[in-house]
């Protein structure tokens, strides 16, 4: 079974193999266990929620063998996103166009910075899934500045991934529209947690830099709000 997340029209192939009845769209879900244990259990199986895919969720027998690390996040991401608006929607039958027509809704409401020029500059909505297939490659991509080469920025999967899930799930099964703009919010507290546990022992390690590095990148803040936990980071922060 093989698909190519970086290729356009992997999204349609995605759902060919649906059809195909190779790809089993089932909701991995033990008896007697409630809703947000079931996803916590199976999102630390895949690796969604450190960054780092390990495993899949509908794709078990996909093959990977030629995929990059950004397309093996992006489709991971994927699942993700459609195994939180399958829980949602259990009651239903599963409508691919409904889906893609929510998770368009829910990225049109998002707040990271480079997604909202994304979508004022480069998206044409009349083609809704191949619009899709840029945004998630978006998501995933934390190229930066702040980075020395190539190769280290090459080896990184941005960390915040996991916001796009918990918000998306906000977003369908609280029905919230404001849900989106929590995204800033989340994203700068992870950040504020990774600067003062840094900071706990008074002696910042290079490790410690390393990972800060990642998780700014990952932010997708703005650039005036990088630069404040930048600061934060050099000189010291507290919660207040």
């Amino acid at each position: 079974m093989k698909i190519s997340p970086g290729s356009s029209g992997w999204i349609a192939k995605y759902f060919s193999l649906v059809d195909q009845g190779e790809i089993i769209l089932k909701i991995p879900r033990k008896f007697g266990l409630k809703k947000m244990k079931m996803l916590h259990q199976v999102f630390s199986q895949t690796g969604i929620v450190y960054g780092y895919p390990i495993g899949y969720i509908f794709a078990r027998n996909i093959d990977t063998t030629e995929w990059t690390n950004r397309e093996k996040i992006k489709f991971l991401l994927f699942e993700s996103l459609l195994l939180i608006y399958l829980v949602n929607q259990e009651k239903q039958p599963f409508s691919r166009k409904e889906f893609e027509s929510h998770l368009m809704d829910f990225y049109k409401q998002h707040h990271s910075s480079s997604l909202l020029y994304l979508l004022k500059r480069w998206i044409d909505f009349s083609k809704e899934e191949q619009q899709l297939e840029k945004i998630l490659n978006s998501r995933v991509d934390i190229r930066s500045n702040i980075f020395d080469d190539d190769w280290w920025t090459s080896l990184l999967n941005n960390v915040f991934c996991f916001l796009d899930i918990i918000l998306f799930d906000e977003f369908l099964f609280k029905q919230r529209e404001d849900a989106l703009s929590s995204y800033q919010d989340y994203a700068e507290k992870v950040l504020m947690a990774s600067i003062l546990s840094s900071q706990s022992d008074n002696e910042i390690h290079p490790s410690e830099k390393s990972i800060f590095r990642v998780f700014l990148a990952s932010s997708d803040l703005p650039e005036e709000r990088k630069s404040f936990f930048e600061q934060k980071f050099e000189k010291g922060a507290d919660w207040s």
